[in-house]
């Protein structure tokens, strides 16, 4: 097991029921889509992060992004 699947794993399990059934969800519809709806995941969800997440100084999760 890498270390990102290692540490994404961990924040998996610190979510509640219903958020660990919505990422598995996600999960599932994003295996579902062709190679540019994938695309467009990966742009929104990036975008989305960036505007939690506020600016980073410099050192950055590799798994989250924090």
């Amino acid at each position: 097991m890498t270390n990102n699947v290692t540490v994404l794993f961990n924040s998996f399990l610190k979510l509640n029921t219903s958020e660990q059934d919505e990422f598995k969800q996600l999960i599932k519809e994003y295996e579902n889509k062709g190679y540019f709806e994938k695309g467009q995941l990966y742009e929104k969800f990036g975008d989305q992060t960036r505007r939690i997440m506020g600016p980073t100084s410099g050192f950055t999760c590799p798994t989250c992004g924090r």
